[in-house]
């Protein structure tokens, strides 16, 4: 064997062996036993700092020094949901909360971690006026549905109580087409398939009847395929949105651009350039400016292209 096939076949067997060694220690955390410990806001001498992965956030714990507990002598494990979160009431035996308390002591309104090998799985918060109520531990957590279901199955688990069924995951919401229909419609455009891009942007067009950037790609389209008198009327229908659209936002130079560019595709370049000077005077930001000039420097490009949609115009007729 060739030295280095030889290191290949070692390095691929040994990264085989690290991952079934992995997952074999991963399977022995999640079957071991549930225990708790109690948690500190700050370090604290002789505790451990470990990550908490929580439901919409990443924080770091700091475990108080000593053993855990294991969450053994429990009868019932109860869920209710409230406002926001969950209590999830952990009834002991009279052995099990003596051994509790002797064990953690005072507990109202400390935070605790369940832990799960050395991973927490929840960082519950006791309740301040019920820490063992009786013989039973009440823990707040911030989850509700079927992630504080699962934590409570799995305390019951630990427990060997029986185990409550999960509700079915909620299906996904529908994905929206229309991102990719525009893009794809837009890549069309970009190499030329103008057929295509016109079949694609009338659909994104039907989707979002008033977004004008939509519905002028779709008059862009059908100009390519010089079906100028449709183009014409789609222009007018994109010189409607955007004229209603400037007026609700006056300091917008995308707005103001794309109206005096639909002027000019109509046939009106001299309203084009009243639009382009009102929004000169109407005092816009230094961008705004920069922008509206950029356009009125490739106005000569726009006319051009005017000239060349309305030769084609005239040969249809």
């Amino acid at each position: 064997m060739q030295p280095m096939m030889y290191r290949f076949c070692l390095s691929s067997l040994l990264f085989v062996f690290a991952v079934l060694l992995t997952a074999a220690v991963s399977l022995q955390a999640e079957e071991e036993p549930l225990g708790i410990r109690l948690v500190s806001w700050q370090p604290v001498e002789g505790g451990e700092a470990v990550p908490f992965s929580g439901p919409n956030f990443l924080e770091t714990l700091y475990l108080e020094p000593g053993e855990r507990f294991v969450l053994s002598g429990l009868e019932s494990v109860a869920l209710e949901a409230r406002e926001e979160g969950s209590e999830v009431t952990l009834a002991f035996s009279e052995e099990g909360a003596a051994r509790l308390a002797a064990h953690f002591g005072e507990v109202e309104g400390r935070r605790i971690a369940v832990l799960a090998g050395a991973r927490v799985v929840a960082a519950p918060l006791v309740r301040p006026d019920a820490g063992l109520d009786g013989a039973a531990l009440k823990l707040t957590i911030p989850w509700s549905g079927r992630e504080a279901l699962v934590l409570a199955n799995r305390i019951r688990a630990t427990a060997g109580l029986e185990e409550k069924p999960l509700p079915e995951r909620p299906a996904p919401p529908p994905r929206d087409p229309f991102p990719g229909l525009l893009n794809e419609a837009r890549m069309a455009m970009s190499r030329g398939d103008y057929g295509e891009s016109e079949r694609l942007f009338a659909q994104a067009a039907e989707m979002r009847p008033d977004v004008p950037e939509v519905v002028a790609g779709h008059g862009m389209a059908l100009a390519a395929l010089g079906r100028t008198a449709e183009a014409r009327t789609v222009y007018q229908r994109v010189h409607e949105l955007v004229t209603q659209a400037a007026e609700n936002t006056p300091g917008d130079p995308n707005l103001a651009v794309m109206k005096a560019v639909t002027l000019i595709l109509l046939d009106r370049s001299e309203e084009a350039d009243t639009v382009v000077e009102a929004f000169i005077e109407g005092d816009p930001s230094e961008d705004a400016l920069r922008a509206i000039r950029f356009f009125q420097n490739n106005l000569p490009q726009a006319r051009a292209q005017l000239a060349a949609f309305v030769a084609r115009e005239k040969e249809q007729e």
